[in-house]
């Protein structure tokens, strides 16, 4: 991982986070990094910023992105071999779930309010819809759309409920 200055492009520091680093997201604060390094299947924790490596978080097979959600509190990896979007606690530094998606999950956002997480995956026409809300309030749970069969088949679910969702285009 290479921090430069963006108002000069001075390098402040080169740091070894694993073998073949993907992804990288900072966490709202600035306080943490987290690196997705594909050849380790890990996230690598950077206390910013002194630019160390504080822990390394095994999660899915090879994660190629990573995002953090807004409030702080997790980081979204998601991992193409596995097939999965891994849920990091950043106050733990410990996967807390692991939704399994199909087919190759690759690119990952979060929404702004922290509402919805979107990935995106290879084209098959079906969709991924996360959180939203049920007859009892907000749901945590995660379903995938088969236009092919017409159906909803449950992936797995947040680490917490969400009042908004999200679909994807998988």
């Amino acid at each position: 991982l290479t921090i430069s200055r963006t108002d000069d492009g001075s390098i402040d520091a080169q740091i070894d986070v694993g073998r073949r680093p993907r992804s990288v997201c900072v966490r709202a604060d600035g306080r943490f990094a987290y690196v997705a390094s594909s050849a380790d299947d890990t996230v690598s924790v950077v206390q910013l910023p002194d630019a160390v490596v504080v822990d390394r978080v095994r999660v899915g097979r090879f994660p190629i992105s990573c995002a953090s959600a807004p409030d702080g509190r997790f980081v979204y990896t998601t991992c193409s071999h596995s097939g999965t979007l891994t849920v990091i606690s950043t106050t733990t530094n410990t996967v807390v779930r692991t939704i399994y998606l199909e087919p190759v999950p690759r690119g990952i956002g979060v929404h702004p309010a922290g509402e919805s997480v979107f990935v995106s995956g290879s084209s098959s026409g079906r969709v991924l819809v996360v959180g939203g809300l049920g007859t009892a309030g907000t749901t945590a749970s995660a379903e995938v759309w088969d236009p092919t069969t017409g159906s909803f088949a449950p992936t797995g679910s947040l680490a917490e409920a969400r009042g908004e969702h999200t679909a994807t285009l998988l």
